[in-house]
């Protein structure tokens, strides 16, 4: 079982591999660095809040997709609010 913090960094790693991204690639179209690549895909820090649209356009994600992407972020984070309850704000 993948737990929170670590399936975002799944779901990341699977949709960059699909895109045929090699994780230093990937990292330098984000321009951050490979080792926190690395550590956002291995659950061990969180993903860049400002980058996951950019994350999203790169991964060439559909709709549905990108919002599960941005739920799984949320739950990576403490205290942050999942994207399908920002509009009830």
């Amino acid at each position: 079982m993948v737990d929170q913090e670590s399936a975002f960094g799944k779901f990341l790693e699977e949709k960059r591999k699909k895109q045929g991204f090699t994780l230093n690639d990937f990292a330098a179209k984000l321009n951050i660095s490979s080792p926190y690549m690395n550590d956002i895909e291995k659950g061990r820090n969180y993903p860049p809040e400002k980058r996951l649209d950019e994350i999203a356009s790169l991964l060439k994600l559909t709709e549905e997709e990108k919002t599960y992407m941005l739920d799984l972020a949320a739950m990576t984070r403490p205290k942050t609010i999942i994207s399908d309850l920002r509009p009830l704000l």
